[in-house]
């Protein structure tokens, strides 16, 4: 029960590590070459994930995620996660992604390439189609967070490839306590439409950086991720 609940977190711990900002001139884009968080289960630190990227003269991105995670019971590992996604974008439109994962002594290999409206994905196992509107679990598609409303989308997986159909919807702004400083957000929820339930939910500042995220697997589990400073 403890190892298929675990390996459902999984599914959820390679999203929305890193919100790409929303505004991406080159300027904004230097000042931070690199993003960390601290994922956190029961209030305990889990696993960090990191996010490097680089802006290339032709304006192209270059993004690589990498992903530890580390659940332990005394001195036992219950389960342990090893993600890193390497990812290029020209401008909105993601161009190649591949990701490589060991969950517990599982290895995963996940290769993405955009063709003309779609995208095709291989997994080792099988090469399917996916459609246009995909975007990955790392969440680093610019124009994906909305001002207002609501918009279905195709969430990919990048640790097993499995796509979801899943639906974004703009909750409204807010005002969030992070460990005493009040700050300004704007509250997103997103749905997984084949499960019909809450999976993500975030809280990100004007810029499109990740203020707070809450995450709930089908079995209840329950992740926060918070940024690291400095």
């Amino acid at each position: 029960m403890l190892m298929t609940r675990f390996s459902a977190l999984a599914v959820l711990l390679c999203a929305a590590f890193w919100l790409e900002p929303a505004v991406s001139a080159p300027e904004r884009l230097s000042k931070k070459d690199e993003i960390a968080f601290s994922i956190l289960r029961h209030g305990h630190r889990i696993g960090v994930h990191r996010v490097r990227y680089r802006l290339n003269d032709d304006g192209r991105r270059e993004i690589e995620v990498e992903a530890r995670i580390r659940i332990k019971l005394a001195f036992l590992t219950l389960f342990r996660l090893d993600h890193r996604d390497q990812e290029v974008w020209n401008g909105d439109r993601l161009m190649r992604l591949d990701a490589r994962s060991k969950r517990n002594r599982k290895r995963y290999h996940v290769i993405l390439e955009a063709a003309s409206d779609h995208y095709l994905i291989e997994t080792g196992l099988d090469e399917v189609r996916a459609p246009g509107n995909l975007v990955p679990s790392s969440f680093t598609k610019t124009d994906f967070w909305i001002p207002d409303g609501s918009r279905d989308f195709t969430l990919l997986d990048t640790i097993t490839g499995r796509q979801w159909p899943s639906r974004l919807v703009f909750v409204g702004r807010t005002r969030i306590d992070l460990d005493g400083e009040i700050a300004d957000a704007r509250h997103y929820r997103i749905y997984n439409l084949e499960l019909g339930s809450l999976s993500h939910e975030f809280w990100i500042d004007d810029a499109g950086f990740l203020l707070k995220a809450h995450f709930v697997t089908k079995e209840g589990e329950q992740l926060d991720y918070l940024p690291i400073k400095g």
